[in-house]
């Protein structure tokens, strides 16, 4: 998890970086950032490998980290004010309507089989 984390920042970081300009934000652009946090905001998870790896292979936890935070650096230094605008739940929802609709047609078809 550790090993991913900063790769996963700076994905978010190019994201933001590129929406500076643009505040439209797609499904295809709100599904990284909803899936870091869904995969990071379990601090104590992260917690626990850290001590793990520092046990382990504490030179790997240092570059881990110093990654980290070059990649915390620039998230911070992002303007994230176009996130706040964005209602992420209506656009996963807008995103899921067609898959929806295809659902309750296969459904409709199958009860009449």
């Amino acid at each position: 998890m550790l090993s991913d984390i900063s790769k996963r920042l700076e994905a978010v970081n190019t994201l933001l970086g590129r929406h500076q300009q643009c505040n439209r934000f797609m499904f295809n652009d709100a599904l990284p950032l909803s899936l870091f946090y869904r995969d990071f905001n379990d601090t104590n998870t992260l917690v626990k490998e850290a001590g793990l790896l520092f046990r382990e292979d504490a030179e790997q936890l240092l570059e881990f980290s110093s990654s980290l935070l070059s990649e915390a650096d620039k998230y911070l230094s992002l303007d994230r004010t176009p996130l706040q605008a964005v209602d992420f739940e209506a656009l996963f929802e807008e995103h899921l309507k067609p898959f929806e609709l295809r659902y309750e047609e296969a459904k409709t078809a199958a009860t009449e089989l």
